[in-house]
């Protein structure tokens, strides 16, 4: 796969492209159906795949008091994206020029005259243009003035539901990580920085990375998780915490990963924590003891859950 940042950058082919357009946040099974469409249909047409996305997500823009948290970091994306077999990718700035674009203008400016575009693909409910003026009956007639055709895909659904980027990032917050899971074809996944902390998990036996996550990244809800760390390029059981340490009384929210079977000093180090399941919320001990036995039997049920799996793919 090729990645182009910014519409200019892309050396649009003569023969044209078969293109789908969103956030692609997440990239969950509904993006993934889209994005296997986009594949499949441009080549029947003899035509290269390209996902059209955006160097961040519309509603920072748009609506910047209610802009989402990321499912997924724009690196993490990318590889995700790449590893379904699209030809490109091109990230395109997502300013007031784009925003504000007629229906019309957005159709041959970027669709006919930046991607020479002979297919589009999109799924049910799609709308462009300025204020969300444009649907998908607006994008077949004006593509079919333009010689592009429109493919219009049905929503994913599971369990009777839609797959969507707001029903994943509900889950996520919710500490459901294994529902979200099912949505996105894999585990959540949170990237970020190790930090320096105050080193209490290191006096009561059970040392943790204290992660800084990625700019803007979702964090799960508070509790303990059970999951895996990318570190070194190894991947390391885990009992993770996140939350505000009730027993210490604690006002802080941190995200700690006790790493199992793992010794070093990490602070500054990139890292990834991918989450399996909750194992339970957080809640208040009489005293550091009983916390550090609590601890010790949550490290316990992590290593056996972790065990019937093992390590995700592709992490």
């Amino acid at each position: 796969m090729k990645r182009w940042f910014g519409l200019e950058a892309f050396p649009a082919p003569a023969e044209g492209v078969c293109v789908t357009i969103g956030a692609f946040d997440g990239v969950h099974l509904g993006h993934q159906s889209l994005i296997a469409e986009t594949i499949r249909a441009g080549r029947l047409r003899g035509l290269q795949s390209v996902v059209f996305t955006f160097d961040r997500h519309p509603a920072e823009l748009l609506r910047p008091s209610a802009a989402p948290r990321y499912i997924t970091s724009s690196a993490r994306r990318a590889r995700t994206i790449e590893a379904l077999g699209v030809d490109h990718l091109i990230a395109a700035t997502f300013d007031a020029d784009l925003r504000d674009m007629e229906p019309l203008t957005f159709v041959r400016r970027v669709l006919v005259e930046g991607l020479n575009a002979r297919c589009v693909v999109v799924g049910d409910g799609f709308r462009f243009g300025s204020g969300g003026s444009g649907d998908t009956g607006m994008m077949a007639d004006l593509g079919a003035s333009l010689g592009c055709e429109l493919q219009v895909v049905a929503p994913v659904r599971f369990e009777g539901r839609i797959v969507s980027s707001t029903l994943v990032r509900a889950m996520v917050s919710d500490g459901d990580v294994a529902g979200a899971a099912e949505l996105l074809g894999r585990c959540y996944v949170l990237d970020g920085v190790v930090q320096e902390g105050d080193r209490i998990g290191r006096t009561l036996g059970y040392p943790t990375a204290n992660l800084g996550p990625a700019r803007r990244l979702l964090t799960p809800g508070d509790g303990i998780y059970a999951g895996w760390a990318q570190v070194r390029g190894r991947q390391v059981a885990a009992a993770i915490s996140i939350g505000v340490r009730p027993t210490l009384a604690s006002s802080a929210r941190l995200v700690e990963a006790h790493l199992l079977d793992f010794e070093g000093e990490i602070y500054g180090e990139a890292i990834s924590l991918a989450f399996v399941a909750k194992l339970r919320d957080q809640q208040r001990f009489a005293d550091l003891q009983a916390l550090a036995q609590q601890i010790g039997a949550d490290t316990v049920q992590a290593r056996q859950l972790l065990a019937q799996g093992g390590p995700p793919t592709g992490f």
